[in-house]
């Protein structure tokens, strides 16, 4: 039996000593590098905070596509009403101008025939005098 103990005894000893080795190995190192996994698992739940979920990030997706969609819709239809209000701007033009040439067809008729009542008052007026 002592020799039992003995064994126990010096067993103790070695695993107090291994346990006293670790515990200044534990205190001799660097504090950064006692404390850096527990930094790293902070990190990586700040880049799993800052990283936006994939429902998150289709849904931010779709609503880019939706707005760019609806602001190329937007400028579609701004094209297409400028379009029809210059369609419009010349056609009313063409009118004013057609207006206007017919006015002065009308004026031209107009003076021409106040031109031949006027010869043909002056051949009746001659050939009165004539009889």
């Amino acid at each position: 039996m002592p020799a039992e103990r003995k064994k126990s005894a010096s067993m103790e000893e070695k695993e107090t000593s291994l346990s006293n080795k670790e515990k200044e190995f534990g205190e001799r190192r660097p504090v950064s590098s006692r404390d850096r996994p527990k930094e790293d698992v902070r990190l990586g739940m700040k880049r799993e905070m800052l990283k936006p979920p994939e429902d998150k990030k289709k849904k931010m997706e779709e609503e880019k596509r939706k707005k760019d969609e609806k602001e190329w819709k937007k400028k579609e239809d701004e094209k297409i009403k400028s379009e029809e209000e210059q369609k419009r701007k010349e056609e009313e033009e063409k009118q004013k101008l057609e207006e206007e040439e017919k006015k002065k067809q009308e004026e031209e008729m107009k003076l021409q025939q106040e031109e031949a009542a006027a010869k043909l008052k002056e051949k009746e007026e001659a050939h009165q005098l004539h009889q």
